[in-house]
Protein backbone atom coordinates (compact mmCIF):
# COMPACT_ATOMS: atom_id res chain seq x y z
CA UNK A 1 0.00 0.00 0.00
CA UNK A 2 3.58 4.64 -1.71
CA UNK A 3 5.91 7.67 -1.42
CA UNK A 4 3.06 8.78 -2.78
CA UNK A 5 2.53 8.89 0.93
CA UNK A 6 2.63 6.17 3.64
CA UNK A 7 4.40 5.88 7.08
CA UNK A 8 4.22 3.70 10.26
CA UNK A 9 6.25 1.68 12.68
CA UNK A 10 6.90 -2.04 12.73
CA UNK A 11 7.21 -2.00 16.49
CA UNK A 12 4.93 0.14 18.59
CA UNK A 13 5.30 1.62 22.07
CA UNK A 14 3.15 0.16 24.78
CA UNK A 15 1.30 3.42 25.43
CA UNK A 16 -1.94 3.93 23.45
CA UNK A 17 -2.41 6.54 20.75
CA UNK A 18 -3.59 9.86 22.19
CA UNK A 19 -5.89 10.36 19.23
CA UNK A 20 -7.24 7.51 17.11
CA UNK A 21 -8.32 9.96 14.42
CA UNK A 22 -4.76 11.23 14.19
CA UNK A 23 -3.46 9.15 11.32
CA UNK A 24 0.15 10.04 11.92
CA UNK A 25 0.04 8.55 15.43
CA UNK A 26 -1.90 5.53 14.22
CA UNK A 27 0.64 4.96 11.47
CA UNK A 28 3.84 5.87 13.24
CA UNK A 29 3.87 4.33 16.69
CA UNK A 30 0.69 2.70 17.80
CA UNK A 31 -0.46 0.26 15.16
CA UNK A 32 -0.69 -2.43 17.85
CA UNK A 33 -3.36 -0.58 19.79
CA UNK A 34 -6.29 -2.90 20.42
CA UNK A 35 -9.86 -2.23 19.37
CA UNK A 36 -11.16 -1.58 22.87
CA UNK A 37 -8.54 1.12 23.47
CA UNK A 38 -9.34 2.71 20.13
CA UNK A 39 -13.08 2.85 20.82
CA UNK A 40 -12.54 4.38 24.26
CA UNK A 41 -10.19 7.01 22.83
CA UNK A 42 -12.66 7.80 20.07
CA UNK A 43 -15.30 8.48 22.71
CA UNK A 44 -12.98 10.67 24.77
CA UNK A 45 -11.84 12.62 21.72
CA UNK A 46 -15.38 13.23 20.46
CA UNK A 47 -16.28 14.69 23.85
CA UNK A 48 -13.26 17.01 23.97
CA UNK A 49 -12.73 18.24 20.40
CA UNK A 50 -15.62 20.75 20.19
CA UNK A 51 -14.85 23.86 18.22
CA UNK A 52 -11.17 22.95 17.87
CA UNK A 53 -11.97 20.15 15.34
CA UNK A 54 -11.16 22.22 12.26
CA UNK A 55 -7.70 23.30 13.41
CA UNK A 56 -6.88 19.82 14.69
CA UNK A 57 -7.96 18.31 11.37
CA UNK A 58 -5.62 20.67 9.54
CA UNK A 59 -2.67 19.78 11.77
CA UNK A 60 -3.39 16.05 11.36
CA UNK A 61 -3.45 16.42 7.60
CA UNK A 62 -0.11 18.21 7.59
CA UNK A 63 1.41 15.59 9.88
CA UNK A 64 0.09 12.78 7.70
CA UNK A 65 1.50 14.27 4.51
CA UNK A 66 4.84 14.83 6.23
CA UNK A 67 4.80 11.23 7.44
CA UNK A 68 3.91 9.66 4.11
CA UNK A 69 6.23 11.87 2.07
CA UNK A 70 9.19 10.51 4.01
CA UNK A 71 10.18 13.72 5.76
CA UNK A 72 10.45 12.47 9.30
CA UNK A 73 9.53 9.54 11.50
CA UNK A 74 8.62 9.79 15.15
CA UNK A 75 11.21 7.74 17.06
CA UNK A 76 10.36 5.34 19.84
CA UNK A 77 11.05 6.51 23.40
CA UNK A 78 14.29 5.19 24.91
CA UNK A 79 14.04 1.78 26.56
CA UNK A 80 13.36 1.72 30.27
CA UNK A 81 16.37 0.88 32.41
CA UNK A 82 15.89 -2.15 34.60
CA UNK A 83 16.97 -1.15 38.12
CA UNK A 84 18.98 -3.42 40.32
CA UNK A 85 18.08 -4.07 43.93
CA UNK A 86 19.80 -1.86 46.43
CA UNK A 87 20.87 -4.90 48.40
CA UNK A 88 21.14 -7.83 45.98
CA UNK A 89 21.02 -11.28 47.38
CA UNK A 90 24.18 -13.31 47.29
CA UNK A 91 24.73 -14.92 43.90
CA UNK A 92 22.49 -12.51 42.00
CA UNK A 93 24.63 -9.39 41.76
CA UNK A 94 26.52 -10.57 38.68
CA UNK A 95 23.28 -11.45 36.85
CA UNK A 96 21.67 -8.14 37.82
CA UNK A 97 24.74 -6.26 36.70
CA UNK A 98 24.62 -8.00 33.34
CA UNK A 99 20.93 -7.18 32.91
CA UNK A 100 21.57 -3.54 33.73
CA UNK A 101 24.48 -3.39 31.31
CA UNK A 102 22.40 -4.86 28.51
CA UNK A 103 19.24 -2.88 29.22
CA UNK A 104 20.31 -0.14 26.84
CA UNK A 105 20.05 -2.61 23.98
CA UNK A 106 16.59 -3.87 24.92
CA UNK A 107 13.77 -3.08 22.50
CA UNK A 108 10.00 -3.14 22.57
CA UNK A 109 8.34 -6.40 21.70
CA UNK A 110 7.60 -6.59 17.98
CA UNK A 111 4.18 -7.99 17.11
CA UNK A 112 5.54 -8.97 13.71
CA UNK A 113 5.65 -7.30 10.34
CA UNK A 114 2.51 -9.00 9.07
CA UNK A 115 0.42 -8.17 12.13
CA UNK A 116 1.64 -4.58 12.17
CA UNK A 117 0.70 -4.23 8.51
CA UNK A 118 -2.70 -5.77 9.18
CA UNK A 119 -3.51 -3.32 11.97
CA UNK A 120 -2.18 -0.34 10.06
CA UNK A 121 -4.22 -0.98 6.92
CA UNK A 122 -7.33 -1.90 8.88
CA UNK A 123 -7.07 1.53 10.51
CA UNK A 124 -6.39 3.21 7.18
CA UNK A 125 -9.49 1.61 5.67
CA UNK A 126 -11.53 2.58 8.73
CA UNK A 127 -10.46 6.23 8.55
CA UNK A 128 -10.72 6.52 4.76
CA UNK A 129 -13.97 7.86 3.37
CA UNK A 130 -14.99 8.64 -0.17
CA UNK A 131 -14.98 12.40 -0.63
CA UNK A 132 -18.71 13.08 -1.04
CA UNK A 133 -19.65 10.63 1.71
CA UNK A 134 -17.12 12.21 4.05
CA UNK A 135 -18.65 15.63 3.48
CA UNK A 136 -22.12 14.37 4.35
CA UNK A 137 -20.81 12.57 7.43
CA UNK A 138 -18.86 15.66 8.50
CA UNK A 139 -15.69 13.58 9.00
CA UNK A 140 -12.11 14.73 8.68
CA UNK A 141 -11.01 11.84 6.46
CA UNK A 142 -11.76 13.61 3.18
CA UNK A 143 -9.41 16.37 4.34
CA UNK A 144 -6.34 14.20 4.73
CA UNK A 145 -7.16 12.16 1.62
CA UNK A 146 -7.34 15.36 -0.43
CA UNK A 147 -4.19 16.70 1.24
CA UNK A 148 -2.42 13.49 0.30
CA UNK A 149 -3.70 13.75 -3.27
CA UNK A 150 -2.52 17.35 -3.44
CA UNK A 151 0.99 16.30 -2.39
CA UNK A 152 0.96 13.49 -4.94
CA UNK A 153 -0.12 15.84 -7.72
CA UNK A 154 3.29 17.51 -7.48
CA UNK A 155 4.77 14.40 -9.13
CA UNK A 156 2.60 14.97 -12.20
CA UNK A 157 4.33 15.97 -15.41
CA UNK A 158 1.50 18.36 -16.26
CA UNK A 159 1.86 22.07 -15.55
CA UNK A 160 -0.03 23.32 -13.77
CA UNK A 161 -0.72 20.06 -12.02
CA UNK A 162 -4.30 19.37 -11.06
CA UNK A 163 -5.35 17.98 -7.70
CA UNK A 164 -8.01 15.25 -8.02
CA UNK A 165 -11.33 16.68 -6.90
CA UNK A 166 -13.01 13.38 -6.11
CA UNK A 167 -11.20 10.26 -4.87
CA UNK A 168 -13.49 7.25 -5.20
CA UNK A 169 -11.17 4.27 -4.63
CA UNK A 170 -8.72 3.79 -1.77
CA UNK A 171 -5.20 4.42 -3.07
CA UNK A 172 -5.98 6.93 -5.79
CA UNK A 173 -4.37 9.45 -3.45
CA UNK A 174 -1.00 7.61 -3.60
CA UNK A 175 0.19 8.48 -7.10
CA UNK A 176 -0.68 10.45 -10.19
CA UNK A 177 -2.98 8.62 -12.59
CA UNK A 178 -0.49 9.05 -15.43
CA UNK A 179 2.31 7.31 -13.50
CA UNK A 180 0.05 4.43 -12.51
CA UNK A 181 -1.27 3.90 -16.02
CA UNK A 182 2.23 3.96 -17.53
CA UNK A 183 3.35 1.21 -15.14
CA UNK A 184 0.29 -0.92 -15.80
CA UNK A 185 0.60 -0.59 -19.58
CA UNK A 186 4.24 -1.72 -19.46
CA UNK A 187 4.32 -4.31 -16.67
CA UNK A 188 0.80 -5.66 -16.14
CA UNK A 189 -1.71 -5.34 -18.97
CA UNK A 190 0.45 -7.12 -21.61
CA UNK A 191 0.25 -10.31 -19.51
CA UNK A 192 -3.54 -10.42 -19.26
CA UNK A 193 -5.64 -12.59 -21.56
CA UNK A 194 -9.42 -13.02 -21.77
CA UNK A 195 -9.10 -16.61 -20.52
CA UNK A 196 -6.45 -15.79 -17.91
CA UNK A 197 -6.74 -16.80 -14.25
CA UNK A 198 -5.27 -13.89 -12.31
CA UNK A 199 -4.52 -13.02 -8.66
CA UNK A 200 -3.52 -9.86 -6.80
CA UNK A 201 -1.56 -10.11 -3.56
CA UNK A 202 -2.30 -7.03 -1.47
CA UNK A 203 -5.39 -5.81 -3.32
CA UNK A 204 -5.87 -2.93 -0.89
CA UNK A 205 -8.93 -0.94 -1.89
CA UNK A 206 -8.92 -2.25 -5.46
CA UNK A 207 -7.05 0.63 -7.13
CA UNK A 208 -5.10 -1.62 -9.53
CA UNK A 209 -7.76 -4.33 -9.75
CA UNK A 210 -10.17 -1.82 -11.28
CA UNK A 211 -7.85 -1.73 -14.32
CA UNK A 212 -7.79 -5.54 -14.52
CA UNK A 213 -11.55 -6.03 -14.47
CA UNK A 214 -12.93 -7.21 -17.80
CA UNK A 215 -9.49 -8.24 -19.10
CA UNK A 216 -9.33 -11.76 -17.60
CA UNK A 217 -11.71 -14.61 -16.81
CA UNK A 218 -11.20 -14.51 -13.04
CA UNK A 219 -9.50 -12.35 -10.44
CA UNK A 220 -8.69 -13.56 -6.93
CA UNK A 221 -8.02 -10.71 -4.51
CA UNK A 222 -5.81 -11.55 -1.50
CA UNK A 223 -5.11 -9.28 1.46
CA UNK A 224 -4.27 -9.48 5.16
CA UNK A 225 -6.55 -6.54 6.01
CA UNK A 226 -10.25 -7.24 6.42
CA UNK A 227 -10.92 -3.51 6.13
CA UNK A 228 -9.09 -3.15 2.84
CA UNK A 229 -10.68 -6.31 1.45
CA UNK A 230 -14.11 -4.88 2.24
CA UNK A 231 -13.19 -1.65 0.41
CA UNK A 232 -12.01 -3.68 -2.60
CA UNK A 233 -15.24 -5.68 -2.63
CA UNK A 234 -17.35 -2.56 -2.63
CA UNK A 235 -15.38 -1.03 -5.51
CA UNK A 236 -14.99 -4.13 -7.67
CA UNK A 237 -18.50 -5.50 -7.35
CA UNK A 238 -19.78 -2.18 -8.70
CA UNK A 239 -17.72 -2.67 -11.87
CA UNK A 240 -19.79 -3.65 -14.96
CA UNK A 241 -17.53 -6.67 -15.58
CA UNK A 242 -17.92 -8.08 -12.06
CA UNK A 243 -18.92 -11.75 -12.21
CA UNK A 244 -19.95 -11.37 -15.84
CA UNK A 245 -16.68 -11.06 -17.77
CA UNK A 246 -14.45 -11.44 -14.72
CA UNK A 247 -15.34 -13.77 -11.83
CA UNK A 248 -14.27 -12.37 -8.47
CA UNK A 249 -13.04 -14.14 -5.37
CA UNK A 250 -11.67 -12.64 -2.15
CA UNK A 251 -9.19 -14.23 0.23
CA UNK A 252 -8.49 -12.83 3.70
CA UNK A 253 -5.04 -14.07 4.62
CA UNK A 254 -4.02 -15.22 8.06
CA UNK A 255 -6.78 -13.70 10.19
CA UNK A 256 -9.25 -16.30 11.43
CA UNK A 257 -10.77 -13.78 13.85
CA UNK A 258 -12.34 -11.69 11.11
CA UNK A 259 -14.08 -12.29 7.80
CA UNK A 260 -14.66 -9.86 4.98
CA UNK A 261 -18.25 -8.78 4.55
CA UNK A 262 -20.17 -11.24 2.44
CA UNK A 263 -21.16 -10.36 -1.10
CA UNK A 264 -24.70 -10.21 -2.37
CA UNK A 265 -23.54 -12.32 -5.31
CA UNK A 266 -23.55 -16.04 -4.63
CA UNK A 267 -20.79 -16.52 -7.23
CA UNK A 268 -18.40 -14.36 -5.22
CA UNK A 269 -16.73 -16.06 -2.28
CA UNK A 270 -14.57 -14.96 0.61
CA UNK A 271 -12.00 -17.37 1.99
CA UNK A 272 -10.33 -16.83 5.36
CA UNK A 273 -7.01 -18.53 6.02
CA UNK A 274 -5.12 -18.97 9.25
CA UNK A 275 -1.57 -17.96 10.04
CA UNK A 276 0.67 -16.26 12.56
CA UNK A 277 2.06 -12.76 12.95
CA UNK A 278 5.27 -14.07 11.42
CA UNK A 279 4.25 -16.16 8.43
CA UNK A 280 1.15 -16.93 6.35
CA UNK A 281 0.61 -19.99 4.19
CA UNK A 282 -1.67 -19.37 1.23
CA UNK A 283 -4.64 -21.75 0.81
CA UNK A 284 -3.61 -25.11 -0.63
CA UNK A 285 -6.56 -25.10 -3.04
CA UNK A 286 -4.88 -22.16 -4.79
CA UNK A 287 -1.60 -23.99 -5.42
CA UNK A 288 -0.61 -24.03 -9.12
CA UNK A 289 -3.74 -22.05 -10.02
CA UNK A 290 -2.78 -18.73 -11.58
CA UNK A 291 -1.53 -17.83 -15.04
CA UNK A 292 -0.56 -14.38 -13.83
CA UNK A 293 -0.21 -12.69 -10.45
CA UNK A 294 0.69 -9.16 -9.47
CA UNK A 295 1.58 -7.36 -6.25
CA UNK A 296 2.11 -3.67 -6.87
CA UNK A 297 2.87 -1.00 -4.27
CA UNK A 298 2.40 -3.60 -1.54
CA UNK A 299 5.69 -5.42 -0.90
CA UNK A 300 7.37 -2.05 -0.26
CA UNK A 301 5.90 -2.33 3.24
CA UNK A 302 7.27 -5.74 4.26
CA UNK A 303 10.62 -6.60 5.77
CA UNK A 304 13.22 -8.86 4.20
CA UNK A 305 12.09 -12.11 5.80
CA UNK A 306 8.42 -11.46 5.10
CA UNK A 307 9.28 -10.69 1.49
CA UNK A 308 11.18 -13.97 1.11
CA UNK A 309 8.34 -15.96 2.65
CA UNK A 310 5.82 -14.19 0.43
CA UNK A 311 7.85 -14.94 -2.71
CA UNK A 312 7.75 -18.66 -1.86
CA UNK A 313 3.98 -18.49 -1.41
CA UNK A 314 3.59 -16.61 -4.70
CA UNK A 315 5.56 -19.28 -6.54
CA UNK A 316 3.38 -22.01 -5.05
CA UNK A 317 0.12 -20.52 -6.32
CA UNK A 318 1.44 -19.78 -9.81
CA UNK A 319 0.98 -22.42 -12.50
CA UNK A 320 4.20 -23.91 -13.93
CA UNK A 321 5.42 -21.19 -16.27
CA UNK A 322 3.06 -18.68 -14.67
CA UNK A 323 4.26 -15.08 -14.49
CA UNK A 324 4.11 -12.39 -11.82
CA UNK A 325 4.63 -8.63 -11.66
CA UNK A 326 6.11 -7.39 -8.37
CA UNK A 327 7.44 -4.12 -6.96
CA UNK A 328 9.78 -3.33 -4.06
CA UNK A 329 11.32 -0.11 -2.74
CA UNK A 330 14.73 0.57 -4.30
CA UNK A 331 17.44 2.24 -2.23
CA UNK A 332 19.53 2.87 -5.36
CA UNK A 333 16.97 5.16 -6.99
CA UNK A 334 16.89 8.95 -6.46
CA UNK A 335 13.46 9.09 -4.83
CA UNK A 336 14.13 5.87 -2.96
CA UNK A 337 17.28 7.18 -1.31
CA UNK A 338 15.62 10.51 -0.52
CA UNK A 339 12.93 8.70 1.45
CA UNK A 340 15.42 6.37 3.10
CA UNK A 341 17.66 9.25 4.22
CA UNK A 342 14.65 11.04 5.71
CA UNK A 343 13.66 8.05 7.82
CA UNK A 344 14.96 7.51 11.34
CA UNK A 345 14.22 3.79 11.07
CA UNK A 346 12.21 1.35 8.99
CA UNK A 347 8.46 1.77 9.35
CA UNK A 348 5.59 -0.24 7.89
CA UNK A 349 3.77 2.76 6.45
CA UNK A 350 7.10 3.96 5.15
CA UNK A 351 9.19 1.66 3.04
CA UNK A 352 11.61 -1.20 3.65
CA UNK A 353 14.35 -0.27 1.23
CA UNK A 354 16.23 -2.95 -0.66
CA UNK A 355 18.43 -3.05 -3.75
CA UNK A 356 17.79 -4.92 -7.00
CA UNK A 357 20.59 -7.42 -6.37
CA UNK A 358 19.06 -8.44 -3.02
CA UNK A 359 15.60 -8.80 -4.54
CA UNK A 360 16.98 -10.74 -7.51
CA UNK A 361 18.73 -13.15 -5.15
CA UNK A 362 15.55 -13.73 -3.14
CA UNK A 363 13.58 -14.31 -6.33
CA UNK A 364 16.06 -16.90 -7.52
CA UNK A 365 16.10 -18.68 -4.16
CA UNK A 366 12.30 -18.70 -4.17
CA UNK A 367 12.21 -20.33 -7.61
CA UNK A 368 11.29 -17.28 -9.70
CA UNK A 369 13.15 -16.28 -12.87
CA UNK A 370 13.52 -12.60 -13.76
CA UNK A 371 12.14 -11.69 -17.19
CA UNK A 372 11.97 -7.90 -17.11
CA UNK A 373 12.96 -5.04 -14.81
CA UNK A 374 12.42 -1.29 -14.61
CA UNK A 375 15.04 1.41 -15.16
CA UNK A 376 15.40 4.87 -13.64
CA UNK A 377 14.37 7.49 -16.23
CA UNK A 378 17.18 9.70 -17.48
CA UNK A 379 17.03 13.11 -15.82
CA UNK A 380 14.44 11.92 -13.29
CA UNK A 381 12.91 14.72 -11.21
CA UNK A 382 10.49 13.71 -8.50
CA UNK A 383 8.48 16.89 -7.94
CA UNK A 384 7.35 19.84 -10.02
CA UNK A 385 8.57 23.24 -8.83
CA UNK A 386 9.00 26.80 -10.06
CA UNK A 387 11.85 25.61 -12.28
CA UNK A 388 9.65 23.20 -14.19
CA UNK A 389 7.55 20.05 -14.06
CA UNK A 390 8.51 16.68 -12.66
CA UNK A 391 10.28 14.37 -15.09
CA UNK A 392 10.00 10.61 -15.34
CA UNK A 393 7.68 8.12 -13.68
CA UNK A 394 7.67 8.23 -9.87
CA UNK A 395 7.57 4.43 -9.60
CA UNK A 396 10.57 4.02 -11.92
CA UNK A 397 12.46 6.66 -9.96
CA UNK A 398 11.70 5.13 -6.55
CA UNK A 399 11.01 1.40 -6.86
CA UNK A 400 12.30 -1.78 -8.47
CA UNK A 401 9.66 -3.28 -10.77
CA UNK A 402 10.14 -6.81 -12.02
CA UNK A 403 8.31 -9.46 -14.03
CA UNK A 404 9.18 -13.04 -13.08
CA UNK A 405 8.28 -16.57 -14.13
CA UNK A 406 7.87 -19.69 -12.01
CA UNK A 407 10.86 -21.98 -12.48
CA UNK A 408 10.85 -25.76 -12.28
CA UNK A 409 13.79 -27.87 -11.29
CA UNK A 410 15.19 -30.19 -13.91
CA UNK A 411 13.71 -33.63 -13.54
CA UNK A 412 10.64 -32.24 -11.74
CA UNK A 413 10.26 -31.50 -8.09
CA UNK A 414 9.70 -28.28 -6.21
CA UNK A 415 11.55 -25.15 -7.26
CA UNK A 416 13.09 -22.67 -4.87
CA UNK A 417 15.36 -23.06 -1.87
CA UNK A 418 15.01 -22.71 1.87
Amino acid sequence: MADSQKQSAAAAPSSPSPSPSSMIDAFVGTANMNKEQSQQQDKQQNESEGTAAASQSKSRSKALIKSFSGVEVKPHPPPRTIPTASKPKEGTSMVQGLIQALSGAMVYTDVGNLETNRRLWNRYAEEWHEGDKASRCNTTSSTWVQEMAAHTSKTSKKMPHDTPQHITVVGEEWSSQEDLEEVLHEFLLPYLTPEGVVAEVGVGGGRVAMHVMGKCSSLTCLDISVGMLAKAKAALLAHPAANTVTKLDFVLLGDSSAAASSSSSSSTTTTTTTGSSVQIEYPTHLHSTFDFLYSFDCLVHVDLHTLYQTLHQIRMILKPGGKAFLSTANLLTPAGFRRFAAQVKYTVGGFYFLSPDIVTLLLKKAGLKVLKTSEVPEGFKEFSDDKGPAKGNLYYGRDFLVVVERMERQGGGRGGER
